[in-house]
C-alpha cells in the first residue's frame, strides 16, 4: 500500500511539471527536468504523438493507471533481481561468504531523498506563487474598493447636484412669484429689463462694430483711391493754372520786351509785374498749403489704417476666443463621453475582477488540497524509508543467523559422520557375533541380547540427532 502511495506521489509530481528537455517543448533548465528525463528513460512516462510533453495538461485516470502499472513492473523486476542475488543453498564454498545487499539500494535511497528535497523546493515555489497571487488579489481588491468608493462619491455628487438643481428651481419659481408682488420684485423686473437693454445695446454695439469694419474697409478703399485720384487731379489743375500763369507771365514779359521802346507803358508794366509776382507768391503759398493738406491726409489715412489694424486684431482675438470656447466645449463633451466610457469599462472590470477573485479563491483551495495530499505522500515516503531501513537491519541480522546456522550444521555433520563410523564398527562387530552364533548354538540368548542393545543404542543416537537439529 505504501509502495502504491510512493508511486502515486512521484507520478503526480512529475506530471505537474511544465516542461522537460527530453521533449520539444521542454527547456533544459527546468526544475523538473531530471525527474522527467529519468522517468522517460525508464519507460514510466511517455510524450504525446507530436513529440511534446504538454506539462500543463491535466492527468487522466488512464494515464495514471499506465504510469502506475509501469512503475510497479519496474519495482517488481528490481525486487526479483535482488532476491535472485541472495544465496539459497549452503555449500562448502559459501561457508565463509556473507549475504550482501545490492549496491544500488543506497543510490536509490539517495535518489528518493533528492526527489523529496526537490518536491519540498517545488512546494516552497508553489507557496511563493500562492503568496504572490494572494498579494495580487489583495491589490486588485483594494483597487476595486477604491473604484467603488470613487463611483459612490460620483453618485453622491450627482445626487447632490440634482438636489441643488431642484432647490434652485424651487427658489427661482419662488423668486418669480415674488417679482410680481413685492417692490423688490419690481426692482428685479427693472433690473432684468435693464439687463435686457444692456444685452440689446451689446448686440447693437456688435452690429455697429461690424458696420464700422465694413465702413473702415470702404474708407480704406476710398482713401486709397482718393489719395491717388483727387490729389493728383487737384494738383494737376493747380499746376496747369500755375503753368498758365507762367505762360501769361512769359507773354507779359514778351510784351514788356516788345514795348520797352515805349516809355509811357513802363510803369503799368512794372505794376503788372508786381501784381504777377504777388500772384506767383500766392500760388506758391497755395502749393505749400496743398502739400500740407496732402501730408495731413496721409497722416489721417495712416491713423485710420492703424485703427483698422487694431479693430482687426480685436476682432481676430474675439474670433480666436470664440473658436477656443467652441474647442473647449467640444473637448469637454469628448471628455464627458470618455468619462462615461471609462465608467462603463470600470464596471466591466469590476465584474471581471470579481470573477477572477472567485477563480483565484477556487485555485487556492485546489492548491491547498494538493499540498495536503503531497504532505500525506511525503509522510508515507518517510514511513516507507524507515521500513526500508528496518528491512535492511533485519537482513543484516538474518545474515548473521544464517552464518551461525552454517557453522552449527557443519559441526552436526561432522558429529553425524563420527557416529556413523561408530555404528559401522558396531555393525561389523554384530556381523562377527552373528557368524559366531551360527557356529555356536549355545550363544543364541547372548546374541539376541546384544542385538537388542545395538538397536536401543541406534534409537538413542537417532533421538539425540533429532534433538540437536
Amino acid at each position: 500500500m505504501k509502495r502504491a502511495f510512493l508511486v502515486c506521489f512521484i507520478v503526480v509530481a512529475l506530471f505537474s511539471s511544465l516542461y522537460a528537455a527530453t521533449f520539444k517543448d521542454v527547456p533544459a533548465n527546468h526544475w523538473a527536468y531530471e525527474a522527467v528525463d529519468q522517468l522517460t528513460k525508464l519507460g514510466i512516462l511517455s510524450g504525446m504523438p507530436d513529440g511534446t510533453f504538454q506539462g500543463n495538461q491535466p492527468l487522466t485516470r488512464y494515464q495514471l493507471a499506465v504510469a502506475l502499472y509501469r512503475m510497479l513492473n519496474i519495482l517488481n523486476d528490481r525486487i526479483s533481481a535482488v532476491e535472485k542475488k541472495l544465496p539459497t543453498s549452503t555449500t562448502s564454498s559459501q561457508q565463509s561468504q556473507q549475504v550482501a545487499l545490492p549496491a544500488n539500494i543506497d543510490a536509490q535511497l539517495k535518489d528518493i531523498s533528492n526527489k523529496i528535497l526537490e518536491l519540498a523546493t517545488a512546494d516552497k515555489n508553489i507557496n511563493t506563487r500562492i503568496d504572490n497571487l494572494i498579494a495580487q488579489v489583495n491589490s486588485l481588491s483594494s483597487t476595486v474598493q477604491d473604484s467603488s468608493k470613487q463611483l459612490n462619491n460620483l453618485k453622491r455628487d450627482l445626487d447632490d447636484l440634482k438636489a441643488l438643481y431642484d432647490a434652485l428651481t424651487v427658489k427661482v419659481t419662488e423668486m418669480r412669484g415674488l417679482v410680481s408682488v413685492t417692490p423688490t420684485g419690481q426692482n428685479l423686473n427693472e433690473l432684468s429689463k435693464n439687463v435686457d437693454d444692456v444685452r440689446n445695446e451689446v448686440e447693437n454695439l456688435k452690429k455697429r462694430l461690424t458696420t464700422l469694419e465694413q465702413t473702415v474697409t470702404s474708407l480704406n478703399q476710398r482713401i486709397s483711391s482718393l489719395a491717388t485720384t483727387e490729389s493728383v487731379t487737384t494738383l494737376s489743375s493747380k499746376v496747369s493754372g500755375v503753368e498758365k500763369n507762367v505762360k501769361d507771365l512769359q507773354d507779359s514779359v514778351n510784351s514788356i520786351r516788345a514795348q520797352l521802346t515805349t516809355l509811357s507803358t513802363i510803369e503799368t508794366k512794372i505794376s503788372n509785374v508786381e501784381r504777377k509776382t504777388s500772384e506767383i507768391d500766392a500760388i506758391k503759398q497755395s502749393v505749400s498749403e496743398v502739400s500740407k493738406l496732402q501730408s495731413a491726409i496721409f497722416a489721417d489715412v495712416n491713423s485710420m489704417k492703424s485703427d483698422i489694424s487694431k479693430f482687426k486684431s480685436t476682432v481676430d482675438a474675439l474670433n480666436n476666443e470664440i473658436v477656443g470656447l467652441k474647442k473647449m466645449d467640444s473637448s469637454l463633451q469628448d471628455e464627458i463621453a470618455n468619462l462615461k466610457v471609462e465608467v462603463n469599462d470600470l464596471k466591466v472590470e469590476i465584474i471581471n475582477l470579481k470573477q477572477v477573485d472567485s477563480e483565484v479563491k477556487n485555485a487556492i483551495s485546489t492548491v491547498e488540497r494538493k499540498v495536503e495530499g503531497l504532505e500525506k505522500q511525503i509522510q508515507d515516503v518517510e514511513s516507507l524509508k524507515s521500513e526500508v531501513t528496518g528491512v535492511k537491519n533485519n537482513i543484516s541480522t538474518l545474515s548473521g543467523d544464517v552464518e551461525a546456522l552454517k557453522q552449527k550444521n557443519s559441526q552436526d555433520v561432522k558429529n553425524l559422520k563420527d557416529e556413523l563410523a561408530q555404528l559401522k564398527s558396531e555393525n561389523d562387530n554384530l556381523k562377527a557375533k552373528v557368524a559366531a552364533l551360527e557356529t555356536n548354538q549355545t550363544g543364541n540368548i547372548s546374541l539376541i541380547l546384544s542385538i537388542l542393545g545395538v538397536i536401543l543404542g541406534g534409537a538413542a543416537l537417532w533421538f539425540v540427532i533429532q534433538g540437536q537439529q
